[in-house]
């Protein structure tokens, strides 16, 4: 024997030592097969799994001993494939009392310089990850029946489901967050109901209390070692409890107990989280469900409120899409103009109603609807040809911030226009018989005055009646003063509106003053327009005039405006005289209030209301008046803009 044939064997000797050695303490079951697959030696482990020793098996074929019979081929096929290499398979194996046992098998060939020594088998009792993977799966199965529970008693009750016969927990609870109380909403288990609300504001401890503000599982496999955090009932020793969340937020708590100690495993922990993540989601749904059912409920009654409004509307209603062209009208749009829905659905709405003359407005009118409400007064024209005086208001219809469609009202003023006609006829009749009153008083008046001036000529100077003439002067001032005003009440709401420069006149009202002794006028009005009349320089005339003969220490006047928001714009005129006591700040706008006739500031306000805005004192007393005229954006009886600016 050479010296390398004894180094092979000692080699080979301490292989067989370090192979024996592993073998035996292997933690699972090994046995060692010769080539015909009979059984040369097992491990202890291999005894523990099977219940076999190795006396008992020693020279028996492997699939005599362990293999099912419904497994034999199985075997025969496997054994082929161990003497090729190396595999693993998942399969089942029986005991030496019958019962049978899923393993996953390792097998592997022993063979030395290219020849077959024998073959070594490892089987691994899988039995807990086979329990784990179909208790998974039955969780699987309860998550799709979870999202498609109706309600949250269905949820309940199959969470409480799963925990019983899936995860084979003896004490569960549902427990829910509502405010800032843990509520217990169902249970299993327990011989009697628990109705326990748990306060989260940290007055009450408690496991299911502390995962519910944590966020996070706890596992008590000994309630008696755990102090103040477990609250004890019929004898319970461990506890489990895994929060039901969405994202960060906590919605509630499973909570299983068992009254044996160390009940629970990290593995059961990570199934619960996996029943209460199901649970979430199905929550979520299920809340996510029913919000769009009531919002679907409430867009249907919406619908059905507005086709209500819409059919019933005593005013004939058109529904248009976002290119104005026709989706629907109403009985009343029938009857005024003569048209069915079906000859004019799909049409422009300006193709139908627009007169040939009026197609620009018509276009002006649709930009401005698809921005905001319009009101407008025009002609528009009947299925027979004929032309009808109509109030148009129309409004888009906006949804998610893109316009869907418009809303076009309009109302026949037909009989509107044949009383403006006489009541326009009527004003001129009366304003011709004020103007020849006024003409025929004002002649009579003067004479009055020439024969006052005739006579106070022709007496002393220290004469009685002088007094007496001086106060006939004085009220013949007074009924001159009432004459103007007449004249100019007479004015209001004659002309028609149109944009005037304010700045302008301003200039216009103070130029009529031959003396403003001292005062100086400040014009801050450059490029503002505002839609008004002639009537327009009145006010300011009238608010100058009050100011030179009321203002006492009055050095200066200051008119200009102020942008308050989209909507809104104040044109606002004050002075530094004495201002206006608080207790008056609205009776100086009563008819007959104040020094003079106590027509100035009545007529002022009248002509704001004339056209659409608001007039107020908002001055500060001792410091001076400050009158704030209020202009809305939108004229309300034309829909013009009340105000623009000069663009030069």
């Amino acid at each position: 024997m050479s010296y390398s044939d004894e180094g092979d064997e000692q080699r080979i000797r301490e292989s067989e030592v370090r192979f024996k050695r592993l073998f035996m303490d292997s933690p699972d079951a090994c046995v060692y097969l010769d080539p015909n697959f009979h059984v040369l030696d097992i491990n202890p482990r291999f005894t523990e799994l099977f219940g076999y020793t190795s006396e008992e098996i020693k020279g028996k074929n492997i699939n005599d001993v362990v293999v099912p019979n419904d497994k034999i081929d199985e075997a025969r096929e496997l054994n082929k494939k161990a003497l090729e290499g190396p595999f693993c398979f998942e399969t089942v194996r029986k005991r030496r009392d019958g019962s049978l046992i899923p393993v996953s098998l390792s097998i592997a060939p022993i063979k030395f310089k290219g020849k077959l020594l024998g073959a070594v088998g490892i089987y691994r009792d899988i039995t807990e990850r086979k329990r784990y993977e179909e208790r998974l799966s039955a969780l699987n199965f309860y998550g799709h029946s979870l999202n498609a529970a109706k309600s949250m008693k269905e949820i309940y009750n199959l969470i409480l489901d799963a925990l019983q016969k899936v995860l084979g927990f003896e004490y569960a609870e549902v427990m829910m967050i509502s405010g800032n109380t843990l509520r217990v909403v169902a249970c299993r288990g327990y011989s009697q109901p628990i109705c326990s609300d748990l306060p989260l504001d940290g007055s009450k401890s408690g496991v299911a209390v502390e995962v519910a503000r944590t966020g996070k599982s706890i596992l008590v496999s000994d309630v008696r070692n755990e102090g103040d955090l477990v609250r004890v009932k019929y004898g319970v020793l461990s506890e489990l409890a895994v929060p039901i969340k969405v994202g960060n937020k906590v919605l509630g708590v499973l909570n299983v107990e068992s009254k044996r100690a160390a009940a629970f495993s990290e593995k059961d922990q990570e199934l619960l989280e996996i029943l209460a993540s199901h649970a979430a989601t199905a929550i979520s749904n299920l809340k996510h469900a029913q919000n769009l059912e009531k919002y679907a409920r409430k867009i249907k009654a919406s619908q059905e409120k507005f086709e209500k409004l819409f059919m019933n509307n005593p005013e004939a209603a058109v529904y248009t899409d976002s290119n104005f062209r026709i989706l629907d009208i109403n009985p009343r749009f029938t009857e005024l103009f003569g048209y069915t829905l079906k000859e004019i659905k799909g049409k422009h709405i300006d193709d139908v109603l627009v007169p040939k003359d009026l197609i620009k407005e018509g276009l002006m009118l649709n930009e401005k609807a698809e921005k905001g409400y319009i009101y407008y007064d025009s002609i528009r024209q009947r299925k027979d040809g004929t032309l009808i005086p109509v109030s148009i208001s129309a409004a888009p219809i906006v949804i998610d911030g893109k316009l869907v469609g418009t809303i076009g009202i309009y109302k026949d003023i037909s009989h509107l226009k044949k009383i403006e006609k006489e009541l326009r006829d009527a004003l001129e009749k009366l304003r011709v018989v004020g103007k020849l009153t006024r003409h025929d008083v004002r002649n009579k008046l003067s004479a009055v005055v020439g024969n006052v001036y005739l006579i106070k000529k022709r007496l002393a100077d220290n004469h009685e009646a002088l007094r007496y003439l001086e106060e006939i002067e004085g009220v013949i001032k007074q009924i001159e003063r009432i004459l103007n005003f007449a004249a100019t009440y007479e004015l209001l709401g004659v002309e028609e509106l149109v944009y005037i420069d304010v700045e302008k006149t301003i200039q216009e009202a103070v130029s009529l003053f031959t003396d403003l002794k001292g005062v100086k006028v400040m014009n801050k009005c450059k490029g503002l327009k505002v839609l008004a009349d002639s009537l327009l320089r009145q006010i300011f005339y009238n608010l100058i005039d009050n100011s030179l003969k009321y203002g006492k220490k009055i050095k200066k006047i200051r008119v200009y405006y102020e942008k308050t928001s989209e909507e809104q714009l104040n044109l606002i005129y004050e002075d530094d005289g004495v201002g206006i006591p608080k207790k008056e700040k609205e009776l100086i706008f009563k008819e007959g209030y104040g020094k003079g006739t106590g027509y100035g500031l009545y007529l002022i306000r009248k002509i704001c209301e004339g056209y659409g805005w608001t007039i107020q004192e908002t001055g500060e007393y001792g410091k001076g008046v400050k009158f704030t005229m209020t202009i809305p954006k939108i004229n309300i009886r034309s829909g013009k803009a009340n105000w623009k600016f000069d663009e030069r």
